[in-house]
């Protein structure tokens, strides 16, 4: 059945020491690509619930424990066309700060083949094939290290 509207997806943007929490994702949705820990909006969850539990399940991150958000409203959203899966997304982002020194662990083993920390250059030079809603969200001009102007 073809899907008739978009589906929201939320990501959680993890800064660790001037580097982030990126992803090698395995799914058939977006295989081979990187990207950060998200997942899909669920029926009546705020944005910022959707970030914590997906970012829960990806990578055992817990707020207060491992991470602190930096706002719980979504700091960029992208329109994302995934022509070859004839599928729709808007995918808002949301920023974390890590405050432990635990790794992200990969519990979803079917979704994600690794978790690393990475350097925002480094994705800029195309070090990473990168997941559609990112190559968006660095076309909007997005830059965890920079603040925004608006």
């Amino acid at each position: 059945m073809k899907q008739r509207k978009p589906e929201v997806g939320v990501a959680t943007i993890v800064k660790a020491n001037g580097l982030i929490v990126f992803g090698h994702r395995i799914a058939p949705h977006g295989y081979g690509t990187w990207a950060f820990p998200g997942g899909g909006l669920e029926k009546f969850e705020s944005f910022y619930e959707c970030s914590k539990r997906e970012l829960y399940e990806e990578t055992g991150f817990e707020e207060g424990r491992d991470i602190i958000y930096l706002n719980k409203n979504p700091i960029a959203i992208t329109n994302d066309f995934f022509i070859d899966e004839d599928k729709h997304y808007i995918t808002l982002f949301l920023e974390a700060k890590q405050i432990s020194s635990n790794l992200p662990i990969i519990k979803e083993k079917d979704k994600c083949k690794c978790w690393g920390y990475v350097s925002w250059d480094d994705i800029l030079k195309g070090k990473y094939p990168l997941f559609l809603p990112v190559q968006n969200l660095i076309k909007e001009g997005y830059n965890p290290f920079k603040k925004l102007r608006r």
